[in-house]
């Protein structure tokens, strides 16, 4: 359990000076210079997380206990950290003197932390490099892009690189409007002369002009023109 008010206040002097205070975040000035352990009169502070363990270790004149330490000793950052943790984290720090170490080197150890980032930075470096080479697998021969599938290249080279057919002149050339004209009198010929070929003549009248398109305008003409059809459509009912 956590000590109490009472030991702490009992034990406070004894511990910042045989301990000393663990200050990570400790700002530089004139009074504390820069350097891993400062001893300002006969107090000493530690910047350094590794220095500051190492001496709790090798302290075995007295009986050091963590709870005593994490209250008495832990300045600035440390301290946020400690009494920012769940209950029961604090709880089981303050029973086990080698949990409260490691979890300290853990937390504030910033050579494993510049460890981590580069390992970290290697291996995005890494999968960076990697994902440039299959970006850039497939290399035109004939100018410098690159794609990263045998598909895309073959696209990149007819789309760039393969000649297209050439239209004809006839083709590509504007008509003239002499030009214009005479096609537009040829298609207009051509269709009449197709719809000629379709039409169906009335039997029934003697006009040669009437013509329809379909029978069944063949057997309206003949029913709207008011005769039987043995009467022509252009004979008068009084003859």
């Amino acid at each position: 359990m956590p000590p109490r008010q009472s030991e702490i206040d009992h034990w406070r002097k004894q511990y910042e000076h045989e301990v000393g205070f663990f200050y990570p975040d400790l700002p530089v000035s004139h009074i504390y210079p820069e350097g891993d352990i400062l001893t300002k009169r006969d107090l000493t502070v530690y910047r350094d997380v590794e220095q500051f363990v190492q001496h709790i270790r090798i302290k075995t004149d007295i009986h050091l206990e963590a709870g005593l330490i994490a209250h008495c000793c832990f300045r600035g950052a440390a301290s946020e950290w400690f009494f920012g943790l769940l209950d029961f984290l604090q709880d089981h720090l303050t029973r086990d003197l080698d949990a409260l170490c490691n979890r300290i080197l853990q937390k504030f150890d910033t050579t494993k932390q510049k460890e981590e980032q580069e390992r970290l930075q290697q291996q995005q470096a890494e999968e960076a490099r990697i994902a440039k080479e299959k970006a850039e697998a497939f290399a035109c021969r004939r100018c410098p892009a690159k794609f990263p599938s045998n598909t895309k290249l073959h696209q990149h080279i007819q789309d760039h690189h393969q000649k297209k057919a050439e239209k004809p002149a006839s083709e590509t050339a504007k008509p003239t409007p002499t030009e214009t004209v005479t096609n537009t009198k040829r298609a207009r010929q051509d269709h009449n002369n197709r719809a000629r070929r379709n039409y169906i003549n009335c039997n029934i009248c003697t006009d040669t002009n009437t013509s329809l398109y379909t029978k069944q305008a063949r057997r309206t003409h003949t029913k709207t023109s008011g005769r039987n059809a043995y009467t022509p459509c252009n004979t008068s009912t009084n003859e």
